[in-house]
């Protein structure tokens, strides 16, 4: 990770965390899609549909990633973009347009704390998930952790509603703006510490 140290993401004193890693059983398999979030800690937040641990990115063909100091930037574009967006209304008839955002590997980089800000975001439904606390309408902090789950492989748990959002319209410019903190703000209008960005342009 010390190439990487100019990107500000994580802390020169970093260790892994127990609380996302102890549970992990070193002589398990691995569900295949779960090891990406392993094998790509600089992705601090990444996008699957409704329940699913399935990221978009690796099926995808991204565009590209801009990484800065304070700053990602993911973007889809034309081809890649309309893949994602199959991902996220059709690959999955029960999740119409409901993605999920992981943030294992923030949480693991010490950002507890993530806000989408509606004000830089496009194509996302307001009014959804109905449910308080959710990282649309507050100062969002799930619990994500690696464990041997049902499959009796390491998985990645659990389900949280109040991380997913909903997008309104298929194959429509859409932007996704995360707010990631270190420390909870006194308000989600506060500047990020970091901000992860999802481009998507069909």
């Amino acid at each position: 990770m010390n190439d990487h140290k100019i990107l500000g993401i994580f802390p020169e004193n970093y260790r892994p965390a127990a609380s996302i890693f102890s549970q992990i059983d070193e002589k398990a398999e691995w569900v295949h899609d779960t090891q990406f979030f392993i094998h790509n800690p600089y992705l601090l937040v990444v996008i699957s549909a409704g329940n699913k641990v399935n990221a978009f990115l690796p099926y995808c063909l991204l565009t590209s990633v801009e990484y800065s100091y304070g700053k990602i930037v993911e973007k889809y574009r034309g081809q890649s973009a309309q893949k994602w967006f199959f991902f996220a209304f059709d690959y999955y008839s029960d999740f119409k347009g409901v993605i999920r955002l992981w943030f294992v590997n923030a949480y693991d980089a010490g950002f507890k704390y993530a806000h989408i800000d509606s004000s830089k975001s496009v194509n996302i439904e307001p009014n959804y998930p109905q449910t308080e606390g959710s990282v649309l309408k507050s100062i969002y902090s799930g619990h994500e952790f690696f464990h041997v789950g049902h499959l009796k492989k390491n998985n990645i748990s659990p389900y949280d509603v109040r991380a997913t959002i909903k997008l309104r319209e298929k194959n429509f410019k859409t932007a996704i703006h995360v707010k990631l903190w270190n420390s909870r703000p006194a308000a989600d209008s506060a500047k990020e510490d970091f901000g992860y960005i999802f481009k998507i342009e069909p």
